[in-house]
């Protein structure tokens, strides 16, 4: 696969047209993360030399564990603090209820189902390549992610039929988690307005970091999850929180992968052979029908 000549800050740009987009592509949902729509849309801009997702999310924690992104987390963090000014007043535990979870969660289960109705059809259509072209790189990607990795689709936060299990004390705690998890979706935004910015430092990253940095965002945000569930000795969501972290990094991979295939569909690599020109093809139109989707309910 070979690069577009189109330049890495056009494509950037045509990523962050519609900062609502934006807002559902990057933002972890509450369910933990959106499934392949969501973030193809965000595909990476891939450097010629391809790493495969497992290790290249290796290499990003190690970076996270080992501080790297440490300077940058605080600076967005004071930013971030800077915008809680504007709004002060807004607080998760006013709207955070059982009536308003259920309705989230029916949103996004026939969200899910139109995703994954779609998807069937195209992997469909993907596995003919695969198999007419089974030495091609193209073809080993397809078959590492015909799958959606294992748990995935888990609730991060409890749905509302484990409401009954935990009681009514557990509230004021899963209001503080998701101030959290607000506050992730807050700096992710922060940080695409930067990358928007001809004058900010983050313009000038090249497409296989900046999305480093969008994952470390994240990973801090399940380290100040399980900080707190610590902090208030509840030992059954530090497991559960520490679950998911390992499921984040597993989809993180396999979305690592899929970009490669999601990157021809939105012309922003050449194929190189006759497996990728067919596969192209087939992402250009399901890229399509996901922004319909996409669209319908956002």
């Amino acid at each position: 696969m070979q690069k577009h000549p189109i330049t890495l800050e056009k494509g950037i740009l045509r990523m962050f047209r519609n900062k609502h987009l934006l807002l559902v592509v990057i933002c972890l949902s509450s369910i933990l993360f959106f499934p392949v729509q969501a973030w193809t849309i965000f595909s990476w801009w891939q450097t010629p030399s391809w790493v495969m997702g497992d290790e290249w999310v290796e290499q990003v924690d190690t970076l996270y564990q080992d501080h790297y992104f440490e300077d940058f987390l605080y600076a967005l963090e004071e930013k971030y603090q800077k915008t809680l000014q504007i709004n002060k007043d807004k607080s998760v535990s006013q709207t955070y209820t059982p009536n308003l979870l259920a309705q989230n969660q029916d949103h996004l289960t026939s969200f899910y189902q139109e995703n994954k109705d779609l998807r069937v059809d195209t992997y469909k259509l993907l596995l003919e390549v695969a198999r007419d072209y089974p030495d091609s790189l193209v073809a080993k990607i397809i078959y590492m992610t015909q799958e959606y990795p294992k748990g995935w689709s888990g609730f991060l936060f409890p749905t509302v039929e484990e409401l009954t299990h935990f009681g009514p004390d557990i509230f004021p705690f899963l209001a503080d988690l998701h101030e959290i998890y607000f506050a992730c979706e807050d700096k992710l935004n922060i940080f695409g307005d930067e990358l928007m910015d001809e004058k900010s430092w983050a313009w000038k990253l090249d497409g296989n970091t900046w999305p480093q940095y969008i994952m470390a965002i994240q990973l801090e945000m399940f380290d100040k999850m399980i900080a707190l569930s610590h902090r208030l000795e509840n030992l059954e969501f530090v497991e559960r929180i520490q679950n998911h972290r390992n499921i984040f990094l597993s989809c993180m991979a396999w979305r690592h992968n899929e970009s490669y295939l999601t990157e021809l569909g939105y012309g922003l690599s050449f194929p190189v052979n006759r497996a990728e020109q067919k596969v192209q093809k087939i992402m250009e139109e399901y890229l399509q029908k996901s922004r319909v989707i996409i669209k319908k309910y956002s």
